[in-house]
Parts: C-alpha cells; sequence; structure tokens
C-alpha cells in the first residue's frame, strides 16, 4: 500500500527493521522491495531472499535487473541475466530489453549484440525495441555494417521497423559517412510504410555532406518541406556545411537565407561553414558581410 502511495522510502525503513525469521516474507514481498530500490540495496534483497529459501520468479530478476540497468551497472544488470539462466528461471522479453537497453546506454555494444543473438535462440523472440536498442548501440560505437546486419534479421524474421530503429540505423551511417547507405535505409523507410522525421533526414544530410554529396543533401533539404516537417539549426548546419564542403558557396548562403526564414535563431557553426564556403570561393566580401551578421545576431 505504501509502494502505491509513493512512500518507498518509509516502506524500505520498516522492511529494515524486521528480519525475514520475524516476518514471513514472500516472493511478493521481496519483488516490492527490489522494485524500489537502488541497485546496490535491490541486490541485497536478493540475496537476502535466496538464503532465506524463498521462491524467485520472473518478476524478482527482472526488477533486479532494472535496477541495475537504471543506475547505468550493465556489468551487474548481466550478471542477475546470468544468475535467472542458471536457475532456470524463464526470462521474458522484458528480461531481455533490459539487459539490451542498460549495455547500450554504456558503449557495451558487444553486450548487447550477444544478449540479442541469445534471444533469437530462446522461446522470446527478438522484438523490434530489442533490435532498436542493439542498432543504437552499434551505431553509437560505429559498428555500422553490424547496424545493417540487424536491419536484414529483422526483415528476415519478419520484425517491425519503426522510426526509431531507421533513426538509429540513419545516424550510424551518418557517423561513417556512408551517403549511399543512408539514402537506401530512406528508400527502405518508404517501402515500410515508415514516415521520415526531421532527425531521419538530418542525419542522411549530414552523411551526403560528408561524402561531399551536397547536391544530395540540399535536395533531402527540399523533401523535408515537401513532406512539411520543421527544418532546424541541425537542419540548416548539415546543408550549409554540405555546400562548403563541395564548394558550392552561393547555394549555402541561399541555404541560410531559407532556413533562417523558418527558424529564429542559427548558430555559429552555420556561420562558419557559410563563411569557409566564401573563403573557398574568394569572396572576402560576402565573407565580411556574414561576420556583419554573426556581430548583429551576438553569436
Amino acid at each position: 500500500a505504501r509502494e502505491r502511495g509513493g512512500e518507498w522510502v518509509e516502506a524500505l525503513n520498516l522492511c529494515n527493521m524486521v528480519t525475514p525469521r520475524q516476518v514471513c516474507f514472500n516472493t511478493i514481498t521481496f519483488n516490492a522491495a527490489i522494485n524500489t530500490s537502488e541497485w546496490k540495496r535491490a541486490l541485497r534483497w536478493f540475496s537476502v531472499m535466496f538464503r532465506s529459501n524463498v521462491e524467485v520468479d520472473p518478476q524478482t530478476f527482472n526488477a533486479s535487473i532494472s535496477a541495475c540497468a537504471k543506475d547505468g551497472n550493465w556489468e551487474k544488470a548481466l550478471q542477475a541475466a546470468g544468475a535467472m539462466a542458471q536457475d532456470a528461471v524463464e526470462s521474458n522479453t522484458f528480461t531481455f530489453n533490459t539487459g539490451i537497453s542498460a549495455c547500450g546506454t554504456n558503449d557495451a555494444w558487444d553486450n548487447a549484440l550477444q544478449l540479442l543473438h541469445t534471444m533469437t535462440r530462446t522461446a522470446v523472440g527478438v522484438d523490434t525495441i530489442a533490435c532498436s536498442a542493439v542498432i543504437n548501440a552499434c551505431g553509437t560505437s560505429n559498428k555500422w555494417e553490424t547496424v545493417i546486419q540487424i536491419l536484414s534479421v529483422m526483415a528476415h524474421r519478419e520484425v517491425a521497423s519503426n522510426i526509431i530503429t531507421f533513426n538509429a540505423a540513419v545516424s550510424a551511417c551518418e557517423k561513417n559517412g556512408d551517403w549511399k547507405m543512408a539514402l537506401e535505409l530512406l528508400r527502405a523507410m518508404a517501402q515500410y510504410c515508415v514516415q521520415c522525421d526531421t532527425t531521419t533526414l538530418n542525419a542522411a544530410m549530414s552523411a551526403c555532406g560528408k561524402g561531399s554529396e551536397w547536391e544530395r543533401a540540399l535536395w533531402l533539404g527540399t523533401q523535408m518541406k515537401q513532406g512539411q516537417l520543421k527544418p532546424n539549426t541541425v537542419t540548416c548546419g548539415a546543408a550549409t556545411s554540405a555546400c562548403e564542403k563541395g564548394g558550392g558557396w552561393r547555394r549555402a548562403l541561399e541555404v541560410l537565407r531559407e532556413i533562417t526564414q523558418d527558424i529564429l535563431e542559427s548558430n555559429t557553426t552555420v556561420f562558419n561553414a557559410a563563411i569557409s564556403a566564401c573563403e573557398k570561393a574568394g569572396e572576402w566580401e560576402m565573407a565580411l558581410q556574414l561576420f556583419g551578421v554573426i556581430a548583429q545576431k551576438n553569436l
């Protein structure tokens, strides 16, 4: 009752005042205590539960894994998952997804991938949340080839992809500068009827910019407007930077004017790219004008 009322601190204090020998603690009692504890306290309750010969269930392990994951302690989360397998307690989707997310937020992409492989060999099966979390972990660690492999597995197993899945995949391509794969993913999104958002197109534009495909980057910018998506400073920066790298200084300035009409503020990165484009083209007068704009905007 106290847990539902939000008075979990007082509830834990009451539990600490007694021992399992004084009060008949059961699985529900321990699960509630673990579920409302930070990871160290949760694992202590977990240990007491074993010593007291109280039956553990999937919720016990899931609560322990979740407590470790919330504090970013992915190693302890994996240890709890391992103990779950040793005790022949059946894992479920929540178990794997929590463990994968814990690994993904702590750059342990290989552990996240291993959990996904384990998931494919169990009756649980993979789902969109698990695949998206692993894709995000691999993309953050620049393992873009692994990202593409996971997408293939998802298609083969008929696991639905969503905007989170594709955004993580396109971002992985952007980090690697693989503009061709980024565009392929955009086409795949259309095939799966997944609507692009500003984040998707910004990442694809940046990937094209890194590959000196500034015209393609600008084309993506027009697609954003046609899709009634609102560009932001990231969009402006990606487009301007792409033009600067491709030597299209005039178009870089046009992009700057177009997008600053849609957004109230810009940033120094955008102007620096435009100034650099002018410098490479020998347009020093235009570069000076941009410096004046920067001064007016107090950037």
